[in-house]
C-alpha cells in the first residue's frame, strides 16, 4: 500500500510556525491511532554538512488505513485548516494528489476515500500487471 504524503502549507505564515503545525499534527495523528506517522527526509543540497534534513510541513502516514483511521486524519485536516484561512494541506498517495482547504469534513472525508480507493486500485493493476 502506497504511502500517504500531507504537505501542510499557509499563505500568510512563516515556515517555522508551518513546521510547528506540522510537529502538532504527528503528534495528534499518532495519539488518533495512525499506525505510523514518520517525517520524510528532503533532498540535501549538494556540500550541506548535514545529511538529518526534512521536509518542512511534511508528514508520512503509512501502514493500513482503516476506514475510522482515515476518519481520524480528515478530523485532525480539518480542524488544521479551520483554525486559519490561508492554510491548506495537500494530500499524496501514490501519482495523485487532492488540496483540501475550506471544504466540510463531509467533502473531505469523501476525497479521500476517493484518493485511496483510487491508489488501491492502481497499486493492484500494477500487480497484476507484473
Amino acid at each position: 500500500m502506497p504511502d500517504l504524503l500531507l504537505r501542510l502549507a499557509s499563505t500568510d505564515e512563516p515556515p517555522s510556525t508551518v513546521e510547528q503545525h506540522t510537529v502538532r499534527l504527528a503528534h495528534d495523528l499518532t495519539v488518533s491511532g495512525v499506525p505510523s506517522v514518520r517525517r520524510p527526509r528532503a533532498a540535501v543540497p549538494e556540500g550541506a554538512k548535514s545529511g538529518g534534513a526534512v521536509g518542512v510541513g511534511e508528514l508520512v502516514l503509512t501502514g493500513v488505513l482503516s476506514a475510522s483511521t482515515v476518519a481520524a486524519v480528515t478530523r485532525l485536516i480539518g480542524e488544521y485548516l479551520k483554525r486559519h484561512a490561508g492554510r491548506s494541506v495537500t494530500v499524496r498517495r501514490g501519482d495523485t494528489d487532492i488540496t483540501l482547504t475550506g471544504q466540510s469534513q463531509r467533502d473531505q472525508l469523501e476525497l479521500l476515500n476517493t484518493l485511496l480507493a483510487e491508489a488501491d486500485d492502481d497499486q493492484q493493476q500494477r500487480s497484476r500487471a507484473r
